[in-house]
């Protein structure tokens, strides 16, 4: 039994009524093993020979949820030179890829390595840039497409200019590629546009669903002494990017992050000064990266400094947002999250929890695996101490559990982490250690301590994992049942409901409007349903709802479809602002099996 020692944990909580966080504070002392708690996921609607996924990575065991492998170095230094600015992505096949900045050859050089097994081992250190260490390069950015394509930024200065002091000086931002899974990099491009006067700063990248690049960075005019934040794209693997455009029309903006949802809309925060004292603000795209919407600010106290943001989407199109605020006269990490891309934000709660009067916390990052899970990584240190900290959220950002330390050895300084999740819902960290005097590259991942075990309801054998997917074999309704077990053998179970439709009872819909403007005076949301294989008069139209909760106010056959007839006032309290808005209905067939169509609408901002 998990009796010794005795452990405290807190719970960082959101009040769910207002945007205003409120921090609240709840002890749990674990003096007995407590059975964890599962959960199956959401209920599902498939077509039958579709896979049903199952996802139990909102369950969680109130005694730590979340075991970190040992720390190991990752790096191998050639000279006694510095190791630092490590950052992380992980590709589709789980494979781990890291990048960072190298002072081994006198220069500073992008230096990457990889492993393809969960981290045990790190193989293929090689230097990305091509400028023969002539030049300094550093801050690395890196991230994977679906096909395992590696993409990498950073600052370069291989291209130097006299400035009007007559010092020699230039920044831009380089790209390179791999295809062929980190053996060879490609000839490095400036993606930057070409001003002599300007110097880049802090790249920032991110791969699509499409696999389409995007990369922001932020830019100085010395001669002007402004600063803003500045957007390029790529659509062909890297091959050639679009002319940048400016994110801000503010001209002291700086540390700019992207993050892109599963529908494409892409969330940019960074820190500015256009108040006077640093606040984070957040901006979004809803058109592939042409233009950039609103500028809103993020944090809800303007005294002290916000910097450093983080910034994550999760696939539903939540974006989530931490950074580092010493409103309170402490650097700490706070947190928040919007459902409609910035008009709101929810909370502003200090993520890091209460911690001792001499610490502060710092460097930032957050992932969310969904909607509804988040994990966060931070550095918290004081004179004497530096820890690598992770708390992880099951219920959307609501609350925060474990504060808990990935790497176990507080006498080394540590800075600037990067995590990344793997598609296994584990957490992998890097961060810069000082062994020795000496900044090295280290490594941990963190793994759901759980077993999983699916009952997927139909006789079939067992599934395993936090994740696992399951094809039924015939049109129905089924109950999976997910059992967790923890290392002690306690046990906690949950259930999901599957429905398994058949080809004929799928109708498809189609919405118009196909853009709606909240503003609009118009009547009706119409819907058409109309079906391949089946009659459309074999439809219970008395069973059709729109969004879960709209009936019909009237119907009718139109040739081969049926019309159905919304209040539009009604409709509008339904879905939020966005380019690619889901809309479902569903109903029953006469012989009452089920059915779910869906259809996607653009939602305009009124107040734009």
């Amino acid at each position: 039994m998990k009796r010794t020692p005795l452990r405290t944990y807190f719970l960082v909580c959101i009040a769910t009524t207002a945007v205003i966080g409120v921090l609240l504070v709840d002890s749990i002392t674990v003096d007995q093993n407590n059975p964890p708690t599962a959960d199956a996921g959401d209920d599902q609607t498939i077509q039958l020979g579709q896979e049903a996924a199952f996802d139990g990575s909102r369950s969680y065991d109130l005694d730590g949820d979340v075991s970190f492998s040992q720390p190991q170095k990752v790096n191998v230094e050639l000279f006694d030179f510095n190791q630092d600015y490590p950052e992380i992505a992980v590709a589709k096949n789980g494979s781990i890829h890291v990048a960072w900045t190298d002072g081994s050859s006198g220069h500073t050089d992008i230096v990457y390595v990889m492993s393809s097994d969960n981290g045990s081992t790190f193989v293929g250190q090689k230097v990305v840039n091509d400028d023969n260490a002539s030049a300094h390069q550093w801050y690395p950015e890196v991230s994977v497409a679906s096909d395992g394509s590696i993409y990498v930024v950073w600052i370069d200065d291989r291209n130097l200019y006299l400035d009007k002091n007559g010092n020699t000086k230039n920044n831009e931002i380089y790209f390179s590629r791999s295809t062929d899974g980190g053996g060879s990099f490609s000839q490095n491009i400036g993606i930057n546009a070409k001003n002599g006067s300007v110097l880049r700063r802090q790249p920032s990248i991110a791969v699509d669903y499409n696999d389409n690049i995007h990369v922001v960075w932020y830019e100085i005019d010395e001669y002007n002494n402004t600063t803003w934040v500045t957007y390029a794209r790529s659509t062909d693997g890297g091959g050639s990017f679009s002319i940048p455009i400016n994110v801000t029309q503010a001209e002291n903006c700086r540390e700019p992050v992207l993050a892109i949802s599963e529908n494409g809309t892409i969330g940019v925060a960074w820190a500015d000064r256009r108040t006077g004292d640093m606040d984070i603000y957040f901006s979004a795209s809803f058109d592939d990266g042409n233009t950039f919407q609103g500028e809103h600010r993020v944090n809800d106290e303007t005294t002290g400094n916000q910097i450093r943001p983080a910034i994550s989407a999760s696939p539903e199109g939540t974006f989530h947002i931490a950074w580092s605020d010493d409103r309170a006269q402490q650097r700490i990490i706070y947190y928040a999250l919007t459902s409609d891309f910035g008009s709101t934000f929810l909370g502003n709660i200090p993520l890091s929890g209460l911690i001792a009067p001499d610490t502060t916390a710092d460097h930032p990052t957050i992932n969310a695996l969904s909607e509804h899970v988040i994990h966060a990584v931070w550095i918290e240190e004081n004179a004497t101490e530096s820890h690598v900290i992770h708390r992880r959220s099951v219920d959307g950002g609501s609350t925060f559990l474990f504060h808990q330390e990935v790497a176990e050895n507080p006498a080394e300084e540590k800075w600037g982490p990067s995590s990344a999740l793997g598609h296994d819902g584990s957490i992998h960290v890097v961060w810069e250690d000082m062994i020795d005097y000496r900044g090295s590259i280290f490594y941990s991942r963190g793994v759901l301590t759980l077993d999983f075990e699916w009952d997927f309801g139909d006789g079939t054998p067992y599934g395993q994992g936090v994740k696992t997917g399951h094809v039924y074999a015939a049109a129905g309704s089924y109950v999976a049942i997910l059992r967790v077990t923890d290392d002690d053998g306690a046990t906690g179970t949950d259930t999901c409901n599957v429905t398994v439709v058949s080809g004929a009872d799928s109708p498809t819909l189609d919405i118009d409007p196909d853009t709606l403007n909240p503003k609009s005076k118009g009547r009706w949301i119409t819907a058409y349903l109309s079906a391949e294989n089946a009659s459309i008069y074999d439809i219970d139209v008395s069973t059709i709802l729109l969004q879960d909760a709209l009936a019909p106010e009237r119907w009718d056959y139109q040739d081969d479809v049926v019309m159905f007839k919304f209040d539009r006032q009604d409709f509008k309290g339904t879905v939020q602002v966005g380019e690619s808005v889901q809309v479902k209905i569903s109903g029953k067939w006469q012989d009452g099996t089920q059915f779910e169509a869906f259809d996607y609408i653009r939602v305009i901002d009124p107040g734009r």
